[in-house]
């Protein structure tokens, strides 16, 4: 069971004591995802007659909603390299490589599983084209998880972290700037539908890999850096070094944004495949990710509660759609009453929407994670219930 160990005041929390975690990088995750839930819940609930863009107030807010994915990936990025630790050979052990396998393809199986086209496994070939072209669209959870596919071959093909976060920052910003190219050609004319789907939004893709897993690299090159420098200055040198590499990053995004002007016309939406879009987007993220660590100084004291919610933040992700869309046998409100709300209810619901995902996601970590039966058992009763949905 976990014990909560007391601390002088002088020892750096911005790593968990018993491990090389950034809390402090959780807190930005539990942030953003608080962020990424409220958007959700607010835009597919909100009659769209009450949001107006052309307001300040509803700017902001998609403004930000724009900022949720790139803030939790990136911060996905700097974790995994604190997570993935190297033998003394250069190479990762067997155990971890099985590990994050086993996590990207659950990521990518959850994301297929919340949108299934059909009542049963044997009603698939009866589905219409239009149903399957749905069911491939590309959400998060399918992004990230092969996104994680990606990180983890750029471990085994590198002998240090050094390589690493070269290849890394190399491999994001290529991504970056190889996304309008990307947007020009026709994948589904050339590759299967489920795999065109990662790379196109012609068909509703709304994070295809590029440019998004990019965001995830940019953090991977990020955590080689921190994992470089003593513990003690790791936290020092984010805060006081992130805002200058925002502002340069912003300041990269708006020639990049000048150049791509000349080019927007062969685009139906110029934002999507603009780099500068996402550029500008990542030098926002290293803003964010130095404002709320200088938050997490003054609130040190529940860093305990920081890395268990940013460590199930996924929990609460996939918490938050069941809840909001349910699963394909039984829909939810978000299905059944797309549209239908004021922002009197829906506000208020989208924070209900937050909390039982958050709490949910902290039993989970400190009642079932920790007790192996109960992990098992969570597991197995998870998978029966899966598995009668499915053919019963």
């Amino acid at each position: 069971m976990f014990t909560k160990k007391k601390i002088s005041n002088n020892i750096d929390l911005s790593f968990n004591p018993q491990s090389d975690r950034l809390s402090g990088l959780d807190l930005v995750r539990i942030i953003a995802m608080i962020m990424m839930v409220q958007g959700h819940v607010i835009y597919e609930l909100t009659n769209p007659a009450l949001i107006d863009y052309n307001t300040i107030s509803w700017n902001i807010w998609n403004f930000f909603r724009g900022l949720t994915a790139p803030i939790f990936l990136t911060v996905s990025g700097i974790v995994q390299v604190f997570a993935n630790k190297r033998d003394e050979t250069g190479k990762l052990p067997g155990k971890t490589v099985s590990r994050r396998v086993f996590v990207a393809i659950n990521l990518i199986l959850i994301g297929y599983f919340l949108v299934f086209p059909a009542e049963k496994i044997f009603h698939l070939p009866f589905v219409e084209r239009s149903v399957w072209d749905y069911f491939f669209q590309v959400n998060v959870l399918q992004m990230i998880g092969v996104s994680l596919f990606i990180v983890l071959l750029l471990f085994r093909l590198t002998k240090n972290d050094k390589q690493l976060g070269i290849s890394s920052l190399i491999l994001s910003f290529s991504i970056f700037i190889l996304t309008p190219i990307v947007f020009l050609i026709d994948w589904f004319h050339y590759l299967p539908v489920p795999i065109a789907a990662y790379l196109s939004i012609n068909k509703g893709t709304l994070f295809p890999i590029f440019p998004y897993t990019g965001f995830m690299l940019v953090g991977v090159a990020v955590g080689t850096y921190l994992k470089s420098v003593p513990k003690e200055q790791r936290y020092k040198n984010l805060i006081k070094y992130a805002p200058i590499a925002g502002v340069i990053l912003i300041l990269m995004s708006l020639l990049l944004s000048f150049s791509f002007e000349q080019f927007k016309n062969f685009y139906p939406d110029p934002s999507k495949a603009d780099p500068g879009t996402y550029i500008m987007r990542l030098g926002c993220v290293f803003i964010f990710i130095s404002l709320v660590s200088i938050i997490y100084q003054f609130t040190k004291k529940f860093s305990e509660f920081y890395s268990i919610l940013g460590k199930r933040a996924l929990f609460v992700y996939v918490a938050h759609l069941v809840l909001l869309y349910g699963i394909p046998w039984i829909p939810s409100i978000g299905r059944l009453k797309s549209g239908a709300f004021s922002l009197e209810f829906t506000v208020p619901f989208a924070f209900l929407i937050i909390l039982i995902s958050l709490s949910a996601a902290y039993f989970y970590e400190v009642s079932v994670a920790r007790n192996f039966k109960r992990k098992v058992f969570f597991r197995y009763s998870l998978t029966a219930l899966l598995t009668y949905l499915l053919f019963v």
